[in-house]
């Protein structure tokens, strides 16, 4: 049966107790799906930056070399 809104006067359903809960909505089944995935690219992420900043250092470390002048 439908009610009378008190701010927009328009019907709205009442609320009806159920025994069974809600089902999952697309995010949430998508989650529960692509948690692992998301975790191994997060593990990617951080394995290819430590591998970018170890190319780094090495390469400031040759350049400093190359362009100190000698004692």
């Amino acid at each position: 049966m439908a009610t009378g809104n008190l701010v927009l006067n328009q019907p709205t359903l009442r609320y009806v107790e159920t025994a069974s809960p809600p089902g999952r909505n697309l995010a949430q089944t998508m989650g529960h799906y692509l948690w692992g995935p998301m975790a191994l690219m997060g593990l990617m992420f951080v394995a290819t930056a430590f591998a970018l900043a170890i190319a780094r250092a090495q390469l400031s470390v040759d350049l400093s070399e190359e362009f100190t002048p000698p004692a």
